[in-house]
């Protein structure tokens, strides 16, 4: 059971980092809204990971939210997400 929520949590914070970086690629109106807001999911993410003891699996997905968000910031060059990067490592 716990490694099914392991794998679970991992393929959940990877489509939503994904969707993040197609945000960054290809602007669209709601780009930044919507990185801003998968952010706060990951974050949600890594606390159910935490909830249900995983051990290692909170640290790979914080490293993995960190590294996706850094990309998306440099991708689009945005002072709203460079504003937001402080915040969110220290979340993490």
């Amino acid at each position: 059971m716990r490694h099914t929520f392991g794998v679970m949590t991992v393929v959940a914070q990877l489509f939503t980092c994904n969707e993040m970086l197609l945000c960054a690629l290809f602007r669209s109106e709601y780009n930044i809204m919507l990185i801003v807001g998968n952010m706060v999911l990951l974050v949600a993410n890594v606390m159910f990971s935490l909830i249900g003891q995983l051990r290692k699996v909170p640290y790979i997905l914080g490293g993995i939210g960190m590294i996706t968000y850094m990309a998306c910031v440099v991708i689009t060059d945005n002072s709203i997400l460079k504003n937001f990067a402080t915040l969110y490592m220290v979340m993490s």
